[in-house]
């Protein structure tokens, strides 16, 4: 049944995206999240969803007139530095150490950054927010609960062998980081009782999801997530009695294992394991390669290549490492440039988001519903600063949840400075709730 209803969808999604551009390419990003190729890989035809949702939206984008929202400075700044990335990766690509692998990423990251501008044009009013967050939570739950699911009918996960939507523990684990700082977000913004419940539940999936996973990074990064979203989430009083549920129940699947695996982040050099140690050494393999390749890299996903002539290890008879961190893997594969360029695109949607917080703690009235800008909002200012701390440990660059998040979160930026807006000119000052509004009642 599960993969009659994927098929089902698919058809919809490819058929309304040639009308409504925006739900194509949230079906896009969706079904990268969903992977039905790894869900149902013995049931469903080995169908390239992407590529038809892709095309059905480009068309759709087109005989609409290529009619998007207007974009505002910040909107067009992310935009511009996003397509710098870009740039400097197709530059460096010409003089590439490695051809193959610079080739690989380039076919990935030419049709993220292309779907990403797509999404921020298109996304633009409160359906398409809503759409685009329940649909992301529920494709990431299904994941998870597979996950779960595995663990509970074998009785343990091997994570050292372990792939999922052909992505490894780390890579894997780090991919889901957006997608639950959005379903924590509706579990705290959402207005519908029923609705915060299902939301709850995929975070319960998620959390005990990363603990199996045992991605010590990831783990760092989702405690980054939580910590500011408790910071920054409405002030009302259900939501302190879900976190303190939330609390109690992590604190509770949170086994020995689990605890001394997190813990392990902070143990002195010499307690460190291997895996941990390693890092410290590609980090410094990294520095070296940018010091020697500063301006234009060693080709996008080439700099790898060159780890075992700087690593400080040993790496038996390796001829490739990669580097397992965001950064160093831009910066070695496309130069600084193109590393402080991608920084710069995070920070600028991150700061615009911070900036709008004020929506955060005023709720729904007659002129609009915001509880889907609200969601949004919170999800970037806890996200993404989670995201780049695990991805500290190894890349999230060619994951595509982060981009599809900030996508739908430049839309609902653009639509919590209406409200704001609105309300300023009611007379509200929105920044003094933030020191004065006390709890809402519920």
């Amino acid at each position: 049944m599960g993969s009659l209803f994927v098929l089902a969808l698919f058809v919809v999604l490819v058929f309304v995206g040639m009308g409504r551009p925006a739900y194509g390419v949230i079906g896009y990003f969706i079904f990268a999240v969903l992977c039905p190729q790894w869900n149902w890989r013995w049931s469903l035809p080995d169908i390239a969803f992407q590529r038809y949702l892709a095309i059905s939206c480009l068309v759709g984008f087109g005989l609409t007139g290529f009619q998007g929202r207007k974009l505002s400075s910040n909107d067009l700044r992310c935009c511009g530095l996003l397509l710098i990335t870009l740039l400097l990766n197709a530059v460096s690509s010409t003089t590439t150490l490695s051809p193959a692998k610079t080739a690989l990423f380039m076919g990935i990251y030419v049709k993220i950054v292309a779907m990403t501008l797509v999404a921020i044009l298109v996304i633009r009013d409160h359906q398409h927010l809503k759409f685009a967050c329940w649909g992301l939570a529920l494709a990431q739950a299904l994941n998870a609960f597979n996950i779960n699911q595995i663990y509970f009918s074998q009785g343990h996960l091997n994570v050292m062998t372990l792939m999922w939507n052909f992505l490894d523990n780390n890579t894997y684990s780090i991919s889901t980081l957006p997608i639950f700082a959005l379903t924590l977000s509706l579990m705290l913004c959402v207005d519908r009782v029923a609705l915060r419940l299902l939301a709850g539940g995929i975070v319960a999936l998620q959390l005990h999801q990363l603990m199996l996973l045992e991605s010590r990074g990831t783990m760092l990064g989702a405690v980054c997530i939580i910590v500011l979203s408790v910071c920054f989430m409405p002030r009302r009083r259900s939501n302190f009695l879900l976190v303190a549920i939330a609390f109690a129940v992590g604190t509770i699947m949170a086994g020995p294992p689990v605890v001394k695996e997190f813990a392990s982040i902070f143990g002195t050099e010499a307690e460190l394991d291997d895996s941990a140690s390693s890092r410290f050494l590609l980090w410094r393999a990294g520095v070296a390669i940018i010091q020697d390749y500063p301006i234009l890299g060693a080709g996008p996903w080439a700099g790898e290549v060159l780890v075992p002539q700087y690593y400080d290890g040993d790496l038996g008879d390796r001829t490739t490492k990669a580097l397992h961190n965001l950064f160093f893997e831009m910066a070695t594969g496309a130069g600084l440039p193109a590393a402080i360029a991608l920084i710069c695109f995070y920070y600028f949607v991150w700061s615009s988001a911070f900036r709008c917080r004020s929506v955060l703690l005023d709720r729904a009235d007659a002129l609009v519903n915001p509880e889907y800008v609200r969601s949004v909002v919170l999800a970037l200012i806890c996200g993404i600063p989670g995201f780049w701390v695990a991805s500290m440990f190894s890349s999230g660059l060619l994951i595509e949840s982060p981009y599809i998040v900030v996508a739908i979160g430049l839309g609902a930026i653009a639509l919590a400075k209406e409200y704001i807006e609105v309300k300023v000119k009611q007379g509200v000052d929105m920044n003094a709730t933030l020191i004065s509004q006390p709890a809402n009642k519920e």
